[in-house]
């Protein structure tokens, strides 16, 4: 570690490498399990089906992901803390998420993203931004 301190260009270089890796991982591992909770299969309404409103709510989902990780790696000085607590966070937005479904039992938000309904993908877009900044700030 006494040597990184002597380097702090080749610290930040390092550290900048490993925050990228592990949040990398991060966002595909909370993709894949954002997939497995929803009731279509992503990838097959986006780009086979062309469904707007599925690229929609998973993008929502991607970029709240994001959002989560950035505040998990700025409130963390140490790169495993970072990695739990933006791990928290993506499970967080995955409790989120089910919620929306319990909430809305009679709306069926997900299935209603499934039919294409592109109103319902902007309000799982934006109920993904918005629970990912609440989230990511209340980190520690």
């Amino acid at each position: 570690m006494d040597f990184f301190n002597q380097y702090p260009l080749l610290r930040s270089i390092v550290l900048t490498l490993g925050y990228t890796a592990l949040s990398g991982l991060e966002m595909f591992i909370g993709y894949y399990l954002f997939s497995k909770v929803t009731q279509y299969d992503d990838t097959v309404e986006i780009f086979e089906k062309k469904n707007v409103a599925a690229a929609l709510a998973s993008g929502g989902k991607v970029v709240g992901t994001a959002i989560v990780l950035g505040f998990a790696i700025v409130t963390n000085d140490r790169l495993w803390w970072a990695a739990l607590w933006g791990g928290i966070g993506i499970l967080l937005l995955l409790l989120g998420y089910k919620v929306l479904e319990w909430v809305t039992p009679r709306h069926h938000v997900d299935a209603e993203i499934g039919k294409g309904n592109t109103a319902a993908g902007m309000f799982s877009f934006l109920l993904s931004i918005g629970l990912a900044v609440v989230i990511g700030t209340s980190l520690t």
